[in-house]
């Protein structure tokens, strides 16, 4: 197991979520984000939760928060040190508050604080790429580990929920980077999580708004183990809905697709919320390509890039062509974000590729 927090951070964590009062929880809108939001919800099940799609905080968020005027507010896999500005407006606004920030994107800025608690596992390993869900499945085997309780809660049942945290990990690619989780569950097969994982990331993109994850999320909780959700006939449904508009998708991909050399770029057209899934699956065919994947999305144009090979930092890359309006990051080896322009996203992007062959 990697070293991945401190005793301190341990500590920090406990006493923060010790406070008494209103609780917001903030996830990242797929698998790894409601997976390591399950996991804490397990333990502590008192939290407003709310779904995002990225970390992108504009003022009509910082007012909601005020207005719900909490006293914690966590954020699960979403890279909220790319919104410092935004999170210093939170805590001036309110002043009460403390803030967790659990995350593994590229850190930009050390959030750590009187008031915010920021673990992310880069601090310690620069390019480790471990997911929120084994972050959060982390902490509280640690906690347990180290003979920690909060309040009246104790973590000694931590090994009865490492099945979530596996399929999180498998929906964020990170397999063979967490192996050590599959060597300590002796009753889970790789298969049969990665089945489990494909089916409930079909289901999260289901839908236009919230209501996928939301469902996956309410029926993670209410799963006493992986047979409930393997079973469950509407996230079945979903999940074969979806993946034959992925067949379709896939099969236009052949005649639609720009070969621009290092990179292949396609538009996706589809009501699905595919942009991650179509791209990490043409990521896997072409290994040792640079995959652009773009959709229209309210005025602007949301991006999916994946690229296996790793040479390239994906993440850097895309945040040195953003323009103003636009949003954008993520790591070596995928990335993503909300473009105003994007023939113009996508030239400076190629000249940016062709710079670093």
């Amino acid at each position: 197991m990697p070293a991945i927090f401190s005793s301190g951070d341990l500590e920090r964590f406990k006493e923060f979520m010790n406070v008494e009062g209103k609780k917001v929880l903030a996830y990242h809108k797929d698998l790894d984000g409601v997976t390591a939001s399950a996991i804490l919800l397990k333990y502590f099940p008192n939290f407003e939760t709310l779904s995002r799609k990225g970390p992108k905080t504009d003022d009509a968020f910082i007012k909601t928060m005020v207005k719900k005027d909490p006293l914690l507010i966590v954020f699960l896999d979403l890279p909220m040190d790319q919104e410092k500005d935004a999170i210093k407006k939170l805590e001036a606004r309110l002043p009460s508050c403390r803030f967790i920030i659990i995350d593994h994107h590229i850190i930009e800025n050390d959030m750590n604080s009187k008031n915010i608690l920021h673990i992310n596992p880069r601090f310690k390993l620069k390019e480790a790429y471990i997911p929120a869900s084994y972050i959060m499945y982390r902490l509280f085997f640690s906690l347990n580990k180290s003979g920690l309780s909060l309040g009246n809660r104790t973590f000694d049942d931590i090994k009865k929920y490492i099945w979530i945290a596996l399929l999180g990990v498998i929906g964020d690619h990170a397999y063979d980077n967490c192996k050590d989780l599959m060597l300590e569950s002796e009753e889970y097969s790789e298969s049969n999580l990665r089945e489990i994982a494909n089916m409930l990331s079909s289901a999260t993109t289901k839908f236009k708004d919230y209501k996928g994850i939301t469902t996956v999320l309410s029926k993670l909780l209410d799963a006493k183990d992986l047979k409930d959700i393997e079973s469950d006939k509407t996230l079945k449904e979903w999940s074969n809905d979806v993946d034959k508009e992925f067949k379709k998708v896939i099969e236009m991909f052949e005649t639609k697709k720009e070969d621009q050399g290092k990179v292949i770029i396609y538009e996706l057209k589809t009501e699905y919320g595919l942009s991650a899934m179509v791209s990490g699956y043409l990521s896997e065919r072409y290994p040792d390509r640079v995959i652009l994947i773009y959709k229209g999305a309210n005025g602007m144009w949301k991006i999916s890039l994946r690229y296996q090979k790793g040479d390239i930092n994906l993440g850097e890359t895309v945040k040195s062509c953003l323009s103003e309006g636009d949003s954008g990051g993520g790591h070596e080896k995928a990335a993503g974000g909300l473009i105003k322009d994007i023939e113009d996203f996508k030239k400076r992007f190629l000249e940016q590729i062709n710079q670093q062959q």
